[in-house]
C-alpha cells in the first residue's frame, strides 16, 4: 500500500503504514468472513488475533492525530 506522502485515512492504511501489522495480516483480516452482519474491520482483526485492544487503541489515536497514553 503506497500512500504518496499523505496521511492514512482508514484503519487498514494506518495499521500497515505504521508497521503495526503486515500487509499479509491486513489482507487476511479484510478477506475474513464477518461473524455477524456489519462486523467492522477492527472487530475482525481482534477476533482473528491480528491486533489486541492496546494496538488498536494506538492505531486509532495515530489515525486521528492524537497521542496514545496508557493509563494503567
Amino acid at each position: 500500500m503506497t500512500h504518496g506522502g499523505r496521511e492514512p485515512h482508514n484503519l487498514a492504511e494506518t495499521l500497515v503504514t505504521a508497521g503495526l501489522v503486515s500487509e499479509d495480516e491486513m489482507q487476511r483480516g479484510l478477506d475474513a468472513s464477518p461473524s455477524a452482519p456489519g462486523e467492522r474491520l477492527s472487530d475482525k482483526l481482534l477476533r482473528l488475533g491480528i491486533v489486541d485492544e492496546v494496538l488498536l487503541a494506538r492505531a486509532l489515536a495515530l489515525q486521528n492525530g492524537l497521542d496514545y497514553v496508557k493509563l494503567m
